[in-house]
């Protein structure tokens, strides 16, 4: 949770931030954990920041199900 209250997810990937490789790894990643193709996961806003805004398109049910799965809760 970050300090203003918004809930995030906190990923980590070893990619290096360069040519956009640390994007293009988180990107890949999320679609994983998400269930959908690494073509429906693009990074919104952030790409040269921390903290980032990504966007997933699908069944917005179906991706809350498998990334609430992927983390346990």
């Amino acid at each position: 949770m970050l300090s203003d209250g918004k809930p995030v997810l906190v990923v980590r990937v070893r990619a290096i931030p360069e040519d956009g490789a640390a994007n293009a790894a988180l990107e890949k990643l999320v679609a994983k954990a998400a269930g959908v193709a690494k073509s429906r996961v693009s990074v919104m806003s952030g790409m040269t920041q921390r903290v980032k805004t990504l966007r997933i398109e699908g069944d917005s049910q179906d991706i809350v199900a498998a990334l609430l799965a992927r983390c346990g809760l």
